[in-house]
């Protein structure tokens, strides 16, 4: 039974590590007070193109927000739609809010323009459909109180849960990647300052040539060369936006494929510097789990549901339940403790059952990925169709008004 024993080895040495890690990361952090001794200007970048479902809501969302010295520079990236007339139409006498046009050219040099037509000292980038809490850049800006760092990440959430797809997404980004973040932080090892909610001090930004167009997931190649110029990255759990998440396979698959190969690149661009890399927690832990629990168990541990399935048949039968029954309840119990951790509900039964469809979900993801990749589409980023449907938790006392949800 030898692949339900080492998989079980894996998972045990990954909470092991995660609990060494927890343990510097609340020692590092409860000694901080995340205040920014002055008041930076903040630009607040939003890059569009074909957003005429979400930005007007998204725009009124950030108006909200409770700082004194910021902007809004919304770039039009050469929409066929109606966004860059609607953005006109609703905020043209605005002092906060600055639209700029461009020939369609990419996210990427979208963000570049408007940092280059910014002066401020921090830069903020959001997505079109995610909103943020009224306190987030006060929150966000305080991690810039440290002079060494240079980016700081968001704590994302989705906000449209109104399907077992968005649910399953929903404890994915709280369990394991902002989990992951947060981890990764003790020992300045965050792969990905998300673009739905991420911040750069401009100078550090600027020093390492801003974004790259020809990058297919530019938040996470961005990250990873000021990583390799030994800039200090954190992760503010306290600044928490709401994106909207894919809410049917199409839409999730065309995303995914996106995140996985723009990880894959990135990783593979920069593998040779950040493996010669002085922070030696980056090179012999962070990177190789990374390789193993993002990119090769998605592919592998379907595999081995099927092998479980055939053992149950055909040969083992109650020694391979008994181990796949553990593994089962090893990788359950360690979502539910992070997530009641997080203040989050959810069962330990519903948990396994998530797991299991959204793992495959993930390994179908592969085989868009290898068709799209012999097709020579791979880098070809496909847009993710919005809906406009995303909600804000309350601030107030999830247990008592859990099922209340703000709308703007």
């Amino acid at each position: 039974m030898w692949p339900f024993e080492a998989v079980l080895l894996v998972y045990a040495l990954k909470i092991l590590t995660f609990y060494v890690v927890d343990r510097l990361h609340r020692g590092k952090t409860d000694k901080k007070e995340h205040s920014y001794q002055a008041t930076p200007t903040v630009a607040i970048l939003l890059p569009m193109y074909n957003e005429e479902k979400v930005v007007v809501k998204t725009i009124r969302n950030l108006l909200a927000i409770e700082y004194d010295k910021y902007c809004i520079i919304v770039i039009d990236d050469g929409s066929s739609d109606n966004s860059y007339a609607l953005v006109d139409k609703h905020f043209a006498g605005d002092p906060k809010v600055k639209l700029l046009h461009q020939n369609n050219a990419g996210k990427s040099a979208a963000l570049n323009k408007g940092v280059k037509t910014s002066s401020s000292d921090i830069i903020v980038t959001i997505d079109a459909d995610t909103w943020v809490r009224p306190d987030s850049i006060e929150k966000i800006v305080g991690y810039f109180n440290e002079a060494e760092v240079a980016g700081v990440a968001g704590h994302i959430k989705v906000g449209n849960r109104v399907n077992l797809l968005t649910e399953m997404q929903y404890y994915e980004y709280e369990a394991l990647w902002d989990n992951d973040r947060a981890l990764a932080d003790a020992i300045n090892g965050i792969l990905m300052v998300p673009g739905a909610l991420g911040a750069f001090r401009r100078s550090a930004l600027e020093a390492v040539g801003g974004f790259k167009p020809e990058m297919i997931a530019e938040d996470t190649e961005l990250t990873l060369r000021l990583l390799q110029s030994n800039y200090v990255l954190r992760n503010a759990r306290d600044a928490v936006a709401y994106t909207e998440a894919p809410d049917n396979l199409k839409m999730f698959f065309r995303q995914r494929v996106r995140w996985t190969a723009g990880l894959m690149q990135g990783l593979l661009e920069h593998n040779r510097k950040l493996l010669s890399h002085t922070n030696r927690f980056l090179r012999y832990l962070v990177l190789p789990m990374t390789w193993c629990f993002r990119i090769i168990f998605p592919f592998f541990l379907p595999i081995v549901d099927y092998y479980f399935l055939y053992s149950i048949v055909f040969l083992h039968h109650y020694e391979a339940f008994a181990w796949w029954s553990a593994i089962l309840l090893t990788e359950a119990l360690t979502h539910f403790i992070i997530l009641k951790n997080n203040n989050e509900r959810v069962g330990v039964f519903k948990l396994v059952v998530m797991q299991r469809l959204y793992r495959h979900l993930l390994f179908i993801n592969y085989w868009f990925i290898l068709r799209r990749w012999f097709n020579g589409t791979l880098f070809h980023w496909n847009k993710v169709a919005r809906k406009g449907n995303v909600t804000m938790e309350p601030l107030y006392n999830k247990k008592k008004f859990r099922n209340t949800r703000i709308r703007i």
